[in-house]
């Protein structure tokens, strides 16, 4: 009888031979899940950086706010940094500022009931999410200030980079949401037309907020506001 050592090998052959032929038969389907280098889907991003920005509670981590990015914690994300600290290139072009939690521990992504101290969350929350990107000196203006300083020393000044922004997730769970449109009534997210009228005025709001602070380096489109759910799973 073959031994297994045996049998793992001719599997593993088998295997790798049958990638081979599909791979050279359907060479596209290999690269189906990836947009290419400047796509216009991408809106031109190619290297896009992750930045938590939301509350972490600092005595969990040694007395540190994690969850803020000054000019200088963004530095070596946007430019290449010689030993003197004078950038030699770019970076990160992209940026996906990631509000996942808020002191007043709502959910900002969808509810489980089995996550401690947790609750669905409300508009309490997710006001304190929009104003934490617009938060004097960090997060937006840190990295304002970080491309400002990199497309110096290299000498561009028009230099611009891609923001994406997070949508807090509408939870159909929250049934005492509050008043987000000012016409007196708590919400209650149950309602389809209501979650709806929520995402236009969360995506006017945000825009408008974004376009009165005039930024020269960071660009922010529609196609960027991102719905945030649970864990990085994502409803586009």
């Amino acid at each position: 009888m073959m031994n297994l050592k045996k049998w793992n090998g001719l599997l593993t052959a088998f295997i790798l031979l049958v990638s081979l032929i599909v791979t050279s038969l359907f060479p596209s389907v290999t690269f189906a899940a990836y947009l290419p280098k400047n796509s216009e889907k991408s809106n031109g991003a190619s290297n896009m950086a992750l930045i938590y920005t939301g509350y972490y509670n600092p005595d969990d981590y040694d007395g540190m706010k994690i969850g803020d990015y000054d000019k200088e914690r963004f530095l070596p994300y946007v430019g290449y940094l010689n030993d003197k600290g004078v950038a030699e290139d770019y970076f990160f072009d992209t940026f996906l500022m990631l509000t996942a939690f808020s002191p007043y521990k709502g959910s900002l992504g969808r509810y489980y009931d089995w996550t401690a101290g947790s609750r669905p969350g409300t508009l309490q929350d997710w006001k304190w999410a929009m104003d934490r990107v617009f938060e004097k000196d960090i997060q937006l203006d840190g990295l304002e200030a970080a491309v400002e300083q990199v497309s110096g020393d290299l000498k561009d000044p028009g230099k611009k980079v891609n923001v994406y922004l997070t949508l807090p997730f509408p939870d159909p769970q929250s049934k005492d949401f509050g008043d987000f449109n000012g016409d007196g009534t708590v919400k209650n997210l149950e309602s389809l037309d209501t979650r709806k009228a929520l995402i236009r005025w969360y995506v006017d709001t945000m825009t408008a907020r974004f376009e009165q602070q005039k930024y020269k380096h960071l660009r922010l489109r529609f196609s960027r506001i991102i719905i945030l759910m649970k864990t990085l799973q994502w409803l586009v």
